[in-house]
């Protein structure tokens, strides 16, 4: 249990467990509305296995399927839901990627909510009216008019095959015995041959009071009476024996799944009145007719109580089947956002990371489509970030040596210039006095407040005519070097 929890931990973020548990549970609500569509289709055969009772059963089975499917519904709409919620929430506090998400899952959305509601509304509609049409008054009048009419065929061939018994017995030549005993060998079968071709009836039978076969119209047949037939020909034998005017009867009856129709007539005994036997004619149809008609009527009244419950079913089939659709495309929205969004919101954290001065963050490529490409291009930039940061390093550290080094040996030349007897005097370009040494202040009768003064206002007049200007007209044409000689001019510094 520890390393299966291991493992669940080691399966990305806590998002991504989420979005599996989702996953996980959309595929179980879509296997059990799977399994339930296949029990409601299953669900009269099982009813009429499992119970004495199909209606109530049916009743009951269908009232919990449906109680399912809807907690199945409010399933799919919690999670549903809470993805909306969630996607509401993270577009009103400004999370990195909401407003582009929200535009994935609402066009994702649209296009699968379009023509799922077309399909919803199209299906629906024909599911109410089949269900109206096959459960209205029209069809259980048709059926009972089947009926009626398949009970009218029974009722005309029963007559037929009766006037066809008394037709079949007036062939049959009945003779006595010397002893005044009914004799069935002096019974003549010609008479009967071919009876049964000529009125195409499917079989013409002779048995005698103790319900033995003596003839049959086929050749071929055996002359050993079943059961059934010989419990059929003695009651056949009792009903004429109780009933003397009866002349002839039919009745319908059932025989390894197909409906007999027969004809049955008296043979009596010319000197005692006695029934002595019974000539019996057939009509098979292969199918037994009404039963499959009445067994058909009595299915459609038991599931016409119950056509709403179905009917309801479906549509929540329907609802839960829409929903699905609707939180896949939400989820598939989701999914397609995450994979576009989650490389930006990384690449705008490590913007953010490079502007603090941070040029050596690297992401790591998950993909190879754009996006792959993009964090790509971000890590070139800032390798090449972090080389030119390294370069400007280096070129600091050597410029800061190379300060050092000037500052050396300014403060050098300073110590030097401080301590010789001649007097020195630095001038920028326009014309501020930068520095003095002591002998010039001594000599030109300067101090350190002339520093940073413009050479013309400190000097002497005569010095500026006899000393500066001649220097500065001869520094702009070209580089000086020399000596003037003051003297001349009258002008002794000691």
């Amino acid at each position: 249990m520890t390393i299966i929890k291991k493992k669940w931990l080691q399966f990305g973020n806590r998002d991504e467990r989420k979005r599996f548990f989702e996953i996980v549970a959309m595929l179980v609500i879509a296997l059990s509305f799977v399994a339930l569509s296949r029990l409601e289709g299953r669900l009269f055969d099982l009813s009429k296995a499992l119970s004495n009772h199909p209606e109530f059963f049916n009743s009951v089975v269908y009232f919990g399927l449906i109680n399912i499917n809807v907690v199945l519904i409010l399933i799919l709409c919690f999670l549903l839901f809470r993805n909306i919620i969630k996607l509401v929430l993270e577009r009103r506090h400004g999370v990195v990627g909401s407003r582009l998400r929200t535009k994935l899952v609402l066009a994702l959305v649209f296009f699968a909510l379009a023509p799922t509601a077309l399909l919803f509304y199209i299906s629906t509609r024909f599911l109410t009216e089949s269900f109206e049409t096959w459960f209205s008054t029209r069809v259980e009048a048709t059926m009972h008019r089947t009926r009626e009419a398949g009970a009218m065929v029974y009722d005309r061939d029963q007559r037929r095959l009766a006037s066809l018994s008394r037709m079949a017995l007036q062939r049959v030549e009945i003779g006595t015995q010397e002893t005044g005993a009914f004799g069935w060998s002096e019974i003549n079968p010609l008479g009967l041959k071919g009876f049964a071709r000529e009125y195409k009836v499917s079989s013409l039978k002779v048995y005698d009071q103790d319900s033995n076969l003596l003839w049959h119209n086929e050749t071929n047949a055996k002359l050993e009476p079943t059961e059934k037939e010989k419990r059929f020909v003695a009651t056949a034998i009792q009903a004429f024996s109780n009933n003397k005017t009866m002349v002839s009867r039919a009745i319908v009856d059932a025989d390894e799944g197909v409906d007999i129709v027969r004809g049955v007539a008296p043979i009596i005994d010319p000197q005692t009145q006695m029934v002595r036997g019974v000539i019996v004619l057939e009509e098979r149809f292969q199918t037994q007719i009404l039963q499959s008609v009445e067994t058909i009527i009595q299915e459609f009244s038991s599931l016409k109580p119950g056509a709403e419950l179905i009917r309801i079913s479906y549509v929540i089939l329907l609802v839960l089947m829409a929903v699905i659709i609707i939180f896949s495309a939400t989820w598939f929205g989701f999914y397609v956002a995450r994979g576009i969004i989650a490389p930006i919101q990384r690449l705008a954290d490590a913007t953010r990371e490079v502007a603090v001065g941070n040029y050596g963050i690297t992401l790591e490529v998950k993909t190879d489509d754009e996006t792959g490409q993009l964090v790509r291009a971000f890590n070139s930039m800032t390798f090449d970030l972090r080389a030119h940061e390294n370069k400007v390093k280096q070129f600091t550290a050597e410029l800061e040596r190379t300060n050092e080094e000037l500052d050396r040996r300014r403060n050098y030349i300073e110590i030097v210039l401080r301590n010789i007897a001649a007097g020195v005097l630095s001038v920028d370009s326009d014309d501020v006095i930068t520095s003095v040494n002591p002998a010039a202040e001594r000599l030109l009768g300067l101090n350190q407040d002339s520093v940073g003064q413009r050479i013309d206002s400190v000097l002497e007049p005569r010095l500026v005519e006899a000393l500066w200007k001649p220097i500065k007209e001869r520094v702009e044409f070209s580089n000086f070097s020399g000596e003037i000689d003051l003297s001349e001019v009258g002008i002794n510094l000691t």
